[in-house]
C-alpha cells in the first residue's frame, strides 16, 4: 500500500504557533474525547509543544453546546488555542472563536477557510493541492511500473504547509501581524 498523506506535521504547526505568537507560552487543545483522530493527536500534539519550548493544556468537548464553557476554561490556561481537524469541532468553529474572541485568546485553526473567511486570524495547514500532486506523482511512477510496495507513502514536509492570515481576524481578535509576516504572500484580507 502506498499513497499521499495529509496528515499534519505538528511541529510545522508549534514553530508556526511560536512565529504567529511569540510571546505566547502555552498552547490550547480542544478535542472530541469521542472522536479517535482526536485523541490521538492529543499526545502528538503535547509532545509537539514541549519541542516548540511551549507548554500544554488541553480540553475535551463532547457537544456543540458544551463549546463556550470549555473554551472559556481552556482559555484560563492557554494564550493560544490550535483548532484541529476535528469532525465535531470544525463544523462549530464559529463558536469556538467566539468564545475564543471573548476570552482574549487567539485561535490558529488547522483549516484555512474559517481564515479566509475571517473568522479566526491564522491557520497552518497541509496544503491539499500539493497532496493530489504527490498522489499523482505516486501513480505514474505506478503507471511506469513501480510496483505499489516498492513506493513508500508520502508524507508532508514542511514545504508542504502553508499559512493563511487574514487581516479581518487579526483585528477581531486584537492582534498586530507579526514582523516575522510581513512579506509571507500568505496575508488575505
Amino acid at each position: 500500500i502506498t499513497g499521499s498523506s495529509d496528515r499534519m506535521d505538528m511541529d510545522v504547526v508549534m514553530d508556526f504557533v511560536r512565529a504567529f505568537l511569540p510571546a505566547a507560552e502555552i498552547l490550547g487543545l480542544p478535542y472530541n474525547p469521542g472522536e479517535a483522530n482526536d485523541v490521538a493527536l492529543l499526545d502528538i500534539a503535547e509532545d509537539a509543544a514541549g519541542r516548540a519550548g511551549l507548554g500544554f493544556a488541553s480540553v475535551g468537548v463532547d457537544a456543540v453546546n458544551d463549546i463556550q464553557q470549555r473554551i472559556t476554561a481552556l482559555s484560563a490556561e492557554a494564550e493560544v488555542i490550535y483548532l484541529p481537524t476535528s469532525n465535531l469541532l470544525q463544523p462549530a468553529v464559529n463558536a469556538v472563536a467566539a468564545a475564543a474572541r471573548q476570552a482574549g485568546v487567539a485561535v490558529v485553526n488547522s483549516n484555512d477557510l474559517p481564515v479566509r473567511e475571517g473568522i479566526v486570524p491564522a491557520s497552518i495547514a497541509v496544503s491539499y493541492e500539493l497532496v493530489g500532486f504527490n498522489a499523482g506523482e505516486i501513480a505514474l511512477r505506478i503507471i511506469d511500473g513501480t510496483a505499489p510496495a516498492d513506493i513508500p507513502p508520502h508524507r508532508p514536509a514542511a514545504a508542504d504547509h502553508l499559512p493563511v492570515i487574514s487581516e479581518r481576524g487579526l483585528a477581531a481578535f486584537g492582534l498586530d501581524l507579526p514582523a516575522a509576516f510581513a512579506d509571507c504572500g500568505c496575508l488575505v484580507d
